[in-house]
């Protein structure tokens, strides 16, 4: 790790021992390497030599010995002050209890003494990307460049920070001086990704016709074929040549009917204005692509947002016929959105109506009997109408309708949970999740429900047998609670502290909001690795997004309501 330690003040024999001791904190040999370190610092005549006793430190920190580790890497830097490794190894102990700031001072320090050390240089780098000091980090990484030229990983994270800043025109350039001094690269997944990255930055700097040309020049060394497609397509909509974005956007349709994304951009080539799509496009967009795959089941679904009246029923109809015949729980959630706009909640019932006495009448959905239903289709029929029932306000109706299927079906655990939702909505939270609880009972390995009933006792307050029921889907010695924290399951944790203000126990509500927010500290945290790891493996351009996403988030809605519930915590 140190090949230019300052140990000069050991003797040979004792020189070769600390070179152990380093190569065995590199093997993460970390006992081994406390027991060669313990052999120098025996002898009364290096008792206190510095670089010995920060890596003692060091050691002890990654066996967990956080104080006792403390005490030896400040003995040794005082006992050695002028040493780089001591100050790095206190920046690395300061990394480690997450305090960057005084950890940056560290290698700044550590630089002082030694200028060209590559590992505090990439040490540093790293930490100033994970607090977003872009400009210290173009310093860093250009000292980098100059020292490793040779090393892609120099380049590519020179002109990643410089991407970052915005300087997009000098982050093309470190690329194309890259490509001059060591060539394209072998044809696989890391040339192709430096291929697509530099468009990504020539889309960002307003180089839409050079972006599509570097695209179209260097295709067959492209292996992510969406990617590419998405990009021409971008590039195309924005030169404002529809007709060919429009051949590329249905090539993305042609390879994936139920990605929203490709969808959208043969929306955009369908529209004159493409950052405006008004609705009459988008329905001329899903009924061509229903046209050409008419099971497209995004599309399918999409377009009922798009059509009303007659056209709507006409279109809503066929939807709801296959998926009953089919046996489809989840249906009324999926049109959940749709159900918002009064008229079009009142042809839902119309429409549910009529099935149910046609089914009543000669067993089949349609007003002329061609085909006799199966009795499945009964069964779904009724839990959608009770769902609508729900939905509505009407919960006693959805209540009896439920129970009458109940006595059909008394195995069919989806009304059990129909039953606990409809109490639920209705305001009775703890008879919801008794009912639950029983469809728990039914199906005691499906983790949906578990969570579903995990919930629902946590809003009862019935904190004891919601962790008891949670449990039954943990691993290890741990206890249910540390677990859930662990995984990081936030709706639990948030559950819980609302659930405790409600009981008046402040302060264990306000250690719970906290618990969340350090799992967002965590998220951002488990960024560092990556900030070298993505250079290493040139994954640049997801690599850019993550960086955008983690800026962003503390937008998260989780993090919104926690927030709230510790600020009402706090005025208590």
């Amino acid at each position: 790790m140190w090949k230019h330690a300052n140990s000069n003040t050991l003797p040979p024999k004792e020189l070769s021992i600390f070179k152990r001791v380093v190569k065995y904190y590199d093997q993460k040999q970390y006992k081994n390497g406390l027991k060669y370190a313990k052999q120098i610092l025996g002898n009364p005549k290096f008792a206190e030599h510095g670089e010995t006793l920060a890596m003692k430190g060091m050691l002890l920190n990654c066996l967990g010995k956080k104080e006792e580790s403390r005490e030896y890497v400040k003995r040794g830097l005082k006992a050695n002050i002028s040493s780089f490794v001591c100050w790095h190894i206190y920046g690395l102990i300061q990394k480690s209890d997450r305090k960057f700031d005084e950890a940056i001072k560290c290698y700044v320090q550590a630089l002082r003494l030694d200028s060209e050390n590559l590992q505090v240089l990439r040490d540093l780098s790293v930490l100033q990307m994970q607090l977003r000091n872009y400009e210290g980090c173009k310093d860093t990484r250009y000292k980098l460049l100059m020292l490793r030229p040779s090393q892609s990983a120099s380049w590519l994270g020179y002109a990643v920070v410089h991407h970052l800043l915005g300087n997009y025109d000098i982050a093309l350039t470190v690329l194309n001086e890259m490509n001059k001094g060591q060539g394209d690269g072998a044809p696989g997944y890391e040339t192709s990704e430096l291929i697509l990255y530099r468009a990504m930055l020539m889309m960002e700097a307003g180089k839409h016709e050079q972006a599509l040309n570097h695209l179209n020049d260097s295709a067959k060394d492209i292996v992510d074929i969406d990617s590419l497609l998405e990009l021409k397509t971008k590039i195309l909509i924005h030169m404002g040549n529809l007709e060919e974005a429009k051949v590329h956007a249905w090539e993305l349709v042609d390879r994936n009917t139920d990605n929203l994304l490709h969808i959208e951009l043969l929306c955009r080539a369908n529209s004159v204005d493409s950052e405006n799509i008004d609705v009459s496009t988008r329905r001329h967009t899903f009924e061509e692509i229903l046209e050409r795959y008419p099971t497209a089941r995004l599309a399918r679904r999409r377009v009922l947002e798009l059509y009303s009246g007659a056209q709507f029923t006409v279109h809503l109809d066929n939807y709801l016929k296959q998926h009953l015949r089919k046996g489809s729980p989840p249906l009324f959630i999926q049109l959940k959105k749709l159900w918002f706009d009064p008229e079009k909640l009142e042809t839902l019932e119309t429409l549910l109506n009529n099935y149910r006495r046609n089914m009543e009448l000669h067993q089949s959905l349609q007003s002329d009997p061609i085909i006799e239903e199966p009795p499945s289709t009964t069964v779904w029929l009724n839990y959608l109408i009770a769902q609508f029932l729900n939905f509505s306000g009407r919960y006693q109706e959805a209540l009896d309708l439920v129970d009458s299927q109940l006595s059909a079906t008394p195995t069919l655990v989806d009304f059990y949970v129909l039953k606990a939702d409809i109490y639920n909505t209705a305001g009775d939270v703890i008879t919801a999740s008794r009912w639950m609880e029983e469809a728990q009972s039914l199906d005691t390995a499906d983790r949906y429900i578990n969570a579903r009933c995990t919930k629902f006792m946590v809003q009862a307050h019935r904190l004891d047998d919601a962790i008891a029921m949670a449990s039954k889907f943990t691993r290890g010695n741990t206890s249910a609670l540390e677990y859930l924290s662990e995984m990081q399951c936030m709706w639990f944790l948030i559950e819980s502290a609302r659930t405790l203000k409600r009981l008046s126990k402040i302060g264990e509500s306000l250690k719970l909001c906290h618990e969340v927010e350090q799992h967002y500290r965590n998220i951002l945290d488990d960024q560092l690795d990556f900030h070298s790891y993505c250079l290493r493996k040139g994954t640049l351009r997801a690599y850019i997004e993550t960086v955008r996403l983690e800026d962003r988030l503390r937008d998260h809605p989780s993090y919104f309501d926690v927030a709230h519930l510790a600020i009402k915590v706090r005025l208590l």
